[in-house]
């Protein structure tokens, strides 16, 4: 007589999420709770919820909400690092490589709805990045603007001015208009962070940004 071999169940490790989600996908409702609601306004059981973990679970990815956190920033100013780096060795004259780091920042801030709000707020706030050694990769990122806008001068391309001052005009410029995204969308009639928005938006910094140069 045959006898079923009954198979034993997997047991799952302590800790050990049982619905797995990817990392980028837990940093992006990560990143999404902490901008609407700010690191001290933010807790672990929220963003557990929205990724469809217990709590318990989420601690499998990250030991604490200011990890996390640090993890969600650090991720951001990376990001915008390596567009800033790239449109400096991009080849092209001055102009054009100024032009493609506009469009990259605006395709970057329009593709993650709150990043821009996620960014002001940590600023405003001086949240855990901005206290800690990590502050200092803002700065560091701030002086990379400058430093592509000082060589636009150095080539006699862009007016002769502060690049400090014009890296903060500009960078205002990029992040004011998706801060304010529900202003901005009802002020202009149309969700600011569709494709054909996108468009129009990148074509208007473009040209703001030429204007604050004083592009020869």
């Amino acid at each position: 007589m045959n006898r079923r071999v009954k198979k034993k169940k997997a047991v799952r490790r302590a800790g050990r999420p049982a619905k797995p989600i990817s990392r980028e996908k837990l940093l992006s409702i990560a990143r999404s709770v902490f901008a609407e609601k700010g690191y001290a306004g933010a807790s672990l059981s929220e963003i557990a919820k929205r990724s469809g973990l217990r709590k318990a679970s989420l601690f499998h990815h990250f030991e604490s909400k200011e990890v996390l956190y640090r993890e969600v920033l650090g991720e951001v100013i990376s990001d915008l690092a390596r567009l800033i780096e790239d449109a400096r060795l991009d080849r092209g004259t001055f102009s054009q490589r100024l032009d493609y780091l506009g469009e990259m920042v605006i395709q970057y801030l329009g593709a993650r709805r709150n990043t821009a709000r996620l960014l002001l707020r940590e600023v405003l706030d001086e949240g855990p990045f901005m206290r800690g050694d990590e502050g200092r990769v803002i700065q560091a990122t701030l002086e990379m603007i400058a430093a592509f806008l000082q060589s636009g001068i150095d080539e006699g391309v862009v007016e002769s001015q502060d690049p400090r001052h014009l890296a903060l005009s500009i960078t205002g410029l990029h992040l004011l208009y998706f801060v304010a995204g529900d202003v901005s969308s009802q002020f202009l009639g149309e969700d600011i962070f569709s494709p054909g928005m996108l468009q129009i938006r990148k074509r208007e910094l473009i040209s703001q940004v030429s204007r604050l140069c004083g592009l020869k």
